[in-house]
């Protein structure tokens, strides 16, 4: 049960990241600048999507980039990306859409320009590639920094707040260069190290015709995990879990202990939000193996392993700090069908790192 709770609070936070709606959030003077100036960071692509005031009429439609719904732009507002070289498919719109399929390069920017027209059916999007000689097309638009909150209905611009032009020496804050670029991650290769706790489900087990009590936590629970992410948050990759169960005999004087290797295929999906904040859930089949050394008995015992997880990543640029809780299921046998059971819930923390 403490599993399913740890499961659900994270359906809550990823509920809360992908269903609020709010007005849009403009960037600073000098972080528009920033942003409408960036170059392509090193073997990525960089993708800017505006609309100039007058390509609008108010409306906002839901913008699309490799089948990841990025939100929504306003007149006279754009966002910027970075992603891998490849096939890029841009969709604006969802009744009758407008879209575009080009082969994007490293180190090459790609603009795009919104334009929403009104027809006897209402409003209709329209997008057009244009190259990057034309990034002076956006010098009256700005930086718009949540473009995932906006509302889905028709807005009017609202009043920019006022702010001094930069001066030469005007430097914009760091966290500029991440709300400008980084609220798309990138795919690639990624592992990740943790450590945590590991609450045994079955605590009291019947082998060899005794019953054995299990400690209620495991000891030196670890994992290493490795995957391959793409553009779209969708990561499949593998895992092995290690931890110790120290069991004792009821009623007598023997112990012994478990030591447990889990080892599993996963696949995963990143929700991907304008913050750095990434949660995900996923799931995992894969098998168990014990080797059980102690006073009373000796011997290995093989299985079917699963498990369930749910978490969320603070993601910076090639490295990023999370948190998980996870069900895993995992009961093994010996050749004579004696059985331990060996599955619980968990909760990690941990260090991930992107290539």
């Amino acid at each position: 049960m403490q599993g399913i709770k740890y499961l659900l609070l994270v359906a809550m936070l990823v509920t809360s990241q992908v269903t609020i709606a709010a007005p849009p959030v403009f960037g600073t003077a000098s972080e528009t600048k920033y942003a409408r100036d960036l170059a392509p960071p090193k073997g990525k692509a960089l993708i800017y999507i505006y609309q100039r005031e007058q390509d609008g009429s108010g409306a906002s439609p839901t913008i699309w980039l490799n089948n990841y719904e990025i939100g929504r732009i306003v007149p006279g507002s754009f966002t910027v990306w970075q992603l891998a070289p490849g096939r890029l498919n841009l969709r604006v719109g969802s009744t009758e859409p407008a879209t575009l399929s080009v082969l994007s390069q490293a180190g090459k920017v790609y603009l795009f320009r919104l334009t929403v027209v009104q027809t006897n059916a209402g409003p209709k999007a329209q997008i057009e590639s244009l190259p990057d000689s034309y990034r002076g097309d956006m010098a009256e638009t700005q930086l718009i920094k949540n473009p995932r909150q906006v509302t889905a209905v028709a807005v009017q611009t609202p009043a920019k707040p006022a702010v001094s032009a930069p001066t030469a020496t005007t430097k914009p804050k760091p966290r500029a260069h991440q709300k400008a670029t980084m609220a798309l991650q990138p795919g690639g290769v990624g592992i990740m190290l943790k450590l945590g706790s590991l609450s045994l489900s079955n605590q009291t087990q019947t082998i060899l015709g005794s019953d054995r009590n299990f400690d209620k936590s495991a000891s030196g629970p670890f994992g290493l995990e490795a995957y391959f992410q793409s553009d779209s948050g969708l990561a499949t990759g593998g895992e092995l879990l290690g931890y110790k169960a120290h069991f004792t005999t009821v009623g007598g004087a023997t112990s012994g202990d478990a030591a447990v290797l889990v080892a599993l295929a996963n696949v995963k999906q990143y929700y991907r939000t304008d913050t750095n904040l990434q949660p995900y859930i996923g799931a995992g089949l894969g098998a168990a193996l014990t080797k059980v050394s102690g006073t009373a008995f000796t011997g290995n015992t093989a299985g079917f392993a699963y498990q369930l997880v749910g978490g969320v990543e603070y993601r910076l640029d090639t490295m990023g700090f999370f948190a998980e809780a996870k069900y895993l299921g995992a009961k093994t046998k010996d050749s004579n069908s004696q059985t331990i059971d060996v599955g619980g819930t968990g909760f990690y923390l941990g260090i991930a790192f992107h290539m």
